[in-house]
This record gives structure tokens, sequence and C-alpha cells, in this order.
């Protein structure tokens, strides 16, 4: 795992932060989930020779009752195959849960009412608790692959009616411009990235935010790339980390734009270079094909006179033959054939 996804997955572990990425994406900003009611949740799951591995899960409880179990993966590129992963994932967690009450319903008495039940190992009433899974998008590209099932599959229409779709719940913050719905500072890290590839300013984010903490710093300093970020952390009376990184974030901007530009006229001396050498290379091609065509033209005719000529050789020592004047055996000798080789010959001419 990249220093990155070690980051991501440590910062959205904290309850009030996943709390908050759940009440966004799923409650459209609603305070519903509160981050006392979760509890951690396996992230590893195995059946058979699968196994499965989550970035962050956690279970919502309310009163003591699992409401829902909410999977979070956090992407810092996009995974083409990650509609099929989540699906696969959902699919293990409810196998799981399937294969928990199973094993419960064997070990008390009288569970089970009929035979199917006992054959299937859970009875009519028994409940799945549903599973939620949330990918947010933290690279700087936004999202490219598929976002739901239908989109992946290469499908005729007169059967999509029957395949079941699987819709990814994705949170990409290029689909956004505004943040401050959030209530932790798993906004200030979306202004932070937006901001970073040019939706929105960073002047204005630092005069809104003030000072952020360490966690939240760090997440923001291995998700663009900044080395020096401890450089801007510093406690306050009651030990808590604080940072002042606004000033260091410009100045990172500012050079990222800068080698950008520089980057971007490099570029496009190094594309005008390979455009270059990619034209003379098609009309080098060109005229390789065009002196290929011409000497296969005269290899073509010159075994076509040659192929000729043993026709030629053949229709006279067939006379020959004929005539008495040679045998089969004398005439491949001619033309240094075997008599069966030399019968092939006279057959197809």
């Amino acid at each position: 795992m990249g220093k990155k996804d070690v980051r991501c997955k440590e910062y959205i572990s904290n309850p009030a932060v996943f709390a908050d990425l759940v009440n966004q994406v799923v409650f459209d900003g609603k305070q519903i989930v509160n981050s006392k009611e979760l509890e951690d949740g396996p992230t590893e799951y195995v059946s058979d020779d699968m196994q499965i591995f989550s970035d962050v899960v956690k279970v919502w409880k309310q009163e003591g009752i699992a409401f829902a179990i909410i999977a979070v993966e956090n992407q810092s590129y996009t995974d083409y195959g990650m509609v099929v992963r989540n699906l696969l994932s959902e699919g293990m967690m409810y196998h799981s849960e399937l294969n928990r009450i199973a094993a419960l319903n064997k070990e008390r008495p009288g569970s089970f009412l009929d035979k199917n039940e006992f054959l299937s190992g859970i009875t009519k009433d028994d409940r799945l608790t549903p599973v939620i899974t949330i990918v947010v998008n933290f690279s700087e590209e936004g999202w490219k692959g598929a976002r739901n099932l239908h989109d992946i599959l290469r499908m005729d229409e007169s059967i999509k009616k029957y395949v079941h779709d699987y819709r990814m719940n994705l949170y990409d913050y290029h689909d956004y411009d505004n943040f401050d719905a959030f209530k932790t500072e798993l906004g200030v890290v979306f202004k932070v990235l937006s901001a970073s590839v040019g939706k929105m300013e960073l002047q204005k984010i630092a005069k809104e935010t003030g000072n952020i903490e360490g966690n939240t710093a760090r997440l923001i300093a291995s998700l663009i790339n900044i080395k020096s970020v401890e450089d801007y952390i510093e406690e306050d009376e009651d030990g808590k980390e604080n940072v002042k990184m606004w000033k260091g974030l410009q100045e990172y901007f500012d050079n990222i734009r800068a080698e950008a530009r520089q980057e971007g006229l490099l570029e496009g001396k190094r594309e005008g270079r390979l455009m270059g050498e990619r034209e003379g290379r098609i009309a080098g091609e060109r005229e390789g094909r065009i002196a290929g065509e011409r000497a296969g033209m005269i290899a073509g005719e010159i075994k076509g006179e040659i192929k000729g000529e043993i026709k030629g050789e053949i229709k006279i020592l067939k006379t020959l033959i004929s005539d008495g004047i040679l045998t089969i055996q004398e005439a491949a000798q001619k033309i240094g054939k075997t008599e069966k080789e030399f019968k092939k010959l006279m057959s197809d001419v």
C-alpha cells in the first residue's frame, strides 16, 4: 500500500471524518449518522480461495442494532475495474453474514421450521444488514472509469433489461464547486485539491479556513506531494497540532505552476520533435513500402519466369517420356528431382 493510500486510510478511519463523508454522500449533507454510532468492522473477507480487502469499514448501529455496514475505498488513481471490485466485495460481505447467521441457527435447537430452512441454513424471517460502499477519488484527475456495471459490459440492447445493473457510490471532488457542507476538515482537503487543479483560489481558502490540524496537513501534503509539511506544523498551548501552511502551500503551487509552464515548453518541444520524427518515419515507411512493392514485383516476375521455365521443361520431358525416349526416372534426374517429386510436377502441368 502506497504512502497516499495509508494516509487516506488513516484519515478516513477517524469516526468524525467517516460520519461526515457518509452524511455528504448518502444523505446529501443531512446530519443523520453520528460518529458515536460507528464501530470498526472487518476489512478482510475470505471465502474458499478468495480474499477481499476494503480500506475502511464501519458498522453503523442504532440502539445497539446494526443498521448498515459502510465501506470506504480511497482511490489515488482511476481503477477501471472498480465497479466489479465493489460488487464482489459487497457480495463477500453478504456471504460472510449469511454464514454467520447460519452458524448461529445451527447452534440453536429448533431454529428451523421446515426442510427449506434447514437446507438453506437461514430461516424465512432472517434478514441481512445492508452494505454500502463509497469510493472517494483523491486523484488530481477526474474519475475516468465506469460508474455502473452496465457501462463496463459489452452488451446487446436486447438483453439489457435482464442484466442487473450496479451503481457505484462515487465521490469525486472534480464534480463539485463547493465543500462548505462538510463539518470536518475533509472539506478543506477537497478545497485544496480543487485549488491544486485550478478550480478554486488558494488565498480565499486560506482566509476562510485559518490553521488546520496536523493530520489534515499531512494528508494534503501526501496527496499533492509536498515533502516539507512538518516545517509548518506546531503545537498550540493545549498541545494540539496546528498548521500554518498556507504560505507554504502558495509557494508550492507557484512553483508547481512554474514547473508546469516549463514542462509545457519542454513538452511542446518534445512533441514537435516527435511529430517530426513521426512524419519522417511515415515518409520513410512509405518510400520503403514503395521500394518493397517494386522489389516484390520484380521478385514475382522472376519467380514467375522461373516457374514458367520449369513448366516448359516438364512439358518437354513429358513428351520425351511419351515418345519412349526417356524413362520417368531419367527425366527426373534431368531436373534434379526424385521420381516421386517429378510425378507430382507432371500432374500439376
